[in-house]
């Protein structure tokens, strides 16, 4: 099992890509990506979990691929705390597949075996 450390880094590493990458993303401070970490953290704790059991018919029909709006939402009402997106919903989507890819990349590359 991961430890919480070990994902507060995982998620301020894909934020940090996420920010680099997006054009509509204001280069946001090192304390506001690890704030964004943190509230990436808790909602993908308590929140997410709720969201795919509502969302599961729609996630059947998709394929899986409505996980990645889940994903945008997520980084959506982050934005609603810390400023960290310049755009929309459009932008939070965006960054919420780039945060996805990097977190998946990163979880892989440190899987347990």
């Amino acid at each position: 099992m991961k430890s919480i450390g070990y994902s507060l880094l995982v998620n301020a590493l894909s934020l940090f890509v996420g920010d680099r990458i997006v054009n509509s993303v204001h280069h946001a401070e090192l304390l506001d990506i690890a704030i964004a970490a943190i509230l990436l953290g808790l909602l993908n704790t308590f929140v997410k979990p709720i969201l795919k059991l509502l969302s599961l018919p729609i996630n059947f029909l998709s394929f899986g691929l409505f996980n990645l709006v889940i994903n945008g939402v997520l980084i959506y009402v982050i934005d609603a705390k810390v400023d960290i997106i310049d755009g929309g919903f459009f932008t939070a989507l965006y960054m919420g597949i780039i945060v996805s890819i990097c977190n998946a990349i990163l979880q892989s590359l440190t899987k347990d075996n």
